[in-house]
């Protein structure tokens, strides 16, 4: 799988298994109402709009250290800014019970807003 059209396509590979459509998150977002916006807009454009991926460029360090643990988990020892989304992460990507996915950042910092 090369990039987010192939990705999504009906029938591609799995990358995490049971993501349908390889979809990492979904948030629905409702602001307003978009039809009568559009409906009362003077210039109306339908196209696809694309964005390069960008890194961003935080000042904190990327680093993790796993250890096994004897219940058959995982302590990680790391540096980011979602202790929770990493135990999810780590849960799945492992196939651990998420209460057996340990994190314990070390260091936070460098995130400025």
């Amino acid at each position: 799988v090369y990039g987010p059209e192939e990705a999504s396509a009906p029938g591609a590979p799995e990358v995490i298994m049971g993501n349908r459509g390889n979809l990492q998150a979904h948030r629905h977002v409702v602001r307003g109402n978009a039809d009568e916006a559009i409906k009362h807009s003077k210039y109306v454009l339908h196209e696809k709009f694309e964005t390069p991926w960008t890194e961003h460029a935080f000042l904190e360090p990327e680093c993790c250290v796993a250890l096994p643990l004897e219940n058959g988990g995982v302590k990680l020892l790391t540096t980011d800014q979602s202790a929770h989304t990493t135990q999810h992460e780590c849960s799945a990507m492992l196939g651990v019970d998420f209460a057996h996915c340990q994190v314990e950042n070390m260091l936070v910092g460098g995130g400025f807003g």
